[in-house]
Formats: C-alpha cells, structure tokens, sequence
C-alpha cells in the first residue's frame, strides 16, 4: 500500500510541474479505454481545439533516461526514469 501511495504523490507532483509550464495531461485508465473510447476521442478534440491559438510551448522532450541522467538519477531498467 505504501508503495502505491508514493507512486499516487509522484503522478500528483510530476503533474503539479507539467502544469507551471501550462502542459495539460489528459488522464484516462486503460478500462476507459476500452469501455468509452468516443467519449474519450472527443474530450481529446476539446483539449486541442482549447489550444489552438495559443503560444506554442518553450519545452524540449527528451528520453525517460537522458531525463534521469540530467537530473542525476540512476534510470530504472526498461528505460523509465
């Protein structure tokens, strides 16, 4: 149960610094997925259509491990930092 509540605090604070530079993030469980795939197709459009217009981002996207090794970390095996 710990384990699941660090890694429930990791999703809310990773999510909290995509926010200050105005990154919106979609949630959506693989049950949604399946279950209402049109619902979710027009929550996407929404988002996008929500950012027309505005300022492109000032971000860069780098792998999960180059991210680790910036911040040094030691990357997880798989790639996941």
């Amino acid at each position: 149960m710990a384990a699941l509540l660090y890694a429930g605090r990791n999703t809310l604070t990773r999510g909290r610094r995509m926010a200050v530079h105005q990154i919106n993030v979609l949630r959506v469980t693989p049950r949604q997925i399946r279950t209402e795939p049109a619902q979710l197709v027009a929550e996407i459009r929404a988002a996008l259509d929500g950012a027309r217009g505005r300022p492109r981002l000032n971000l860069r996207t780098i792998p999960s491990r180059e991210a680790a090794q910036l911040a040094g970390r030691t990357p997880r095996p798989g790639g996941a930092a």
